[in-house]
């Protein structure tokens, strides 16, 4: 999973048990990110005062637990959804009845356009295009350069083929607070699917965005290291060889021997050339080396060395990653592990029929992405859930052009399926 591209819908995302035995590690600031999107930041840094931060944090060491992070992201999310929710009363059954109800007018005019988008989504309109993805990443180039630090006024494309004016706000220029540095990318684009862009709340609806598929923002994105819960930090120098250690020790396991008796049965139609995975996390959270991103990560390497063995995949074949929350030091350690990093949005440019995805836990609605604009020859990614139900576009996709195989349980990969293409 990834600190990026939190959008409306992914709130919900953060909230449920998605990979909670890290949500908190990543993220105390979860409604900082998430207001980012929606240039209300000022407003959540009020919200979540340095009082109910602390109100937050238990008082003894024992946050490492996962009752603990478990309670802390329920705690989290509750500061943030009680936040959001006061500013619309029709979201929620416990509103203040002192809050003023949302113009009658503004709901009118939301549903109509819901209804639009729900209507070319229906028709089969594309919502994500390679050509669309390729023109917000080179907006996106614009402000990693630097160009556009104060922010700035682009061009984006709707859903409906309207151009759109749409001021990208620039970061806050906020110190983090103590044991608190900011990590990952400094701006990224927040991917929308239909069911995002049909559900956002009144009070953040924005008439100019509504049509929006892609955003460009400025995240914020803190990484606590907070002495009375962590032990010492790890120098970096350590990172791979801590890498490798917990590799090692995962290529000794039950789970690894079940995951090479799948791989060894796998039959694909489409001959593969590269592997690509995204939001796989960043490797060190609160300057530790993170046991589940390692193991995600070293599913690309094990995917790919299978995969060359068989003779499906040739040696000289690429291993791409993808996530905005690397840092430098991440991306020192993926190097090292033979892993070639991409900004976003290469990734997904790069996917194809040739492509074998590797995707867990993510920020980003890729299966709708992919519904769009490609077909991998094979697919690892999370299992549909109650909390994660697939699009009619995603559903049509998977269950005719796709035969799933189950892939075994573990705590740091959690409930994936693996999917390769049918026959045509």
């Amino acid at each position: 999973m990834a600190p990026t591209l939190y959008g409306h819908d992914e709130i919900f995302a953060i909230l449920y048990l998605r990979c909670l035995s890290t949500i908190v590690e990543r993220f105390f600031d979860v409604g900082t990110i998430v207001a980012a999107r929606y240039g209300k930041t000022s407003e959540i840094h009020s919200a979540l005062q340095p009082s109910q931060n602390q109100r937050l944090l238990p008082p003894t060491n024992h946050l490492c637990t996962l009752e603990h992070k478990y309670e802390l992201a329920i705690d989290v999310g509750e500061v943030v959804r009680n936040y959001y929710w006061k500013m619309d009363p029709y979201t929620d059954p416990y509103m203040d009845p002192q809050i003023e109800p949302v113009d009658e007018n503004k709901l009118s005019q939301m549903k109509q356009i819901f209804d639009e988008i729900q209507a070319i989504y229906d028709a089969g309109t594309p919502i994500f295009t390679k050509d669309n993805i390729r023109k917000v990443g080179e907006e996106l180039e614009h402000f990693q350069k630097g160009e556009r630090n104060n922010g700035a006024t682009i061009i984006l494309k709707g859903i409906n083929g309207v151009d759109y004016e749409a001021f990208v706000e620039p970061p806050i220029n906020q110190p983090p607070r103590e044991n608190e540095h900011t990590g990952g990318s400094k701006w990224m684009i927040s991917y929308n699917s239909a069911r995002s862009l049909t559900n956002t709340n009144a009070y953040l609806f924005d008439f100019q965005s509504a049509y929006l598929p892609m955003r460009i923002y400025a995240p914020i994105i803190l990484l606590r290291h907070d002495p009375e819960c962590m032990p010492p930090p790890a120098p970096p120098s350590e990172d791979f060889t801590t890498y490798q250690a917990i590799e090692r020790q995962w290529k000794t396991s039950q789970h690894y021997e079940q995951l090479q008796e799948i791989l060894a049965t796998i039959e694909v139609p489409f001959i593969p050339t590269k592997v690509i995975a995204l939001a796989l996390g960043p490797l060190t959270l609160m300057s530790q080396v993170c046991e589940r991103s390692v193991l995600q990560h070293a599913l690309v390497s094990v995917l790919h060395s299978t995969l060359v063995q068989r003779g499906i995949l040739s040696v000289s074949s690429k291993q791409y990653v993808q996530d905005p929350a690397y840092t430098q030091r991440d991306r020192d350690t993926i190097h090292s592990a033979g892993l070639a990093v991409l900004d976003d949005p290469q990734a997904l440019l790069e996917l194809d029929e040739s492509s074998v995805l590797i995707c867990i836990c993510p920020g980003i609605p890729i299966k709708d992405i992919v519904a769009d604009v490609c077909r991998p020859s094979i697919i690892i990614w999370d299992r549909e859930g109650y909390n994660s139900p697939l699009s009619s576009r995603v559903r049509d996709m998977v269950e005719n052009e796709y035969i799933e195989i189950g892939f075994p349980y573990h705590e740091c990969f959690g409930d994936l399926v693996i999917l390769t293409r049918k026959s045509t």
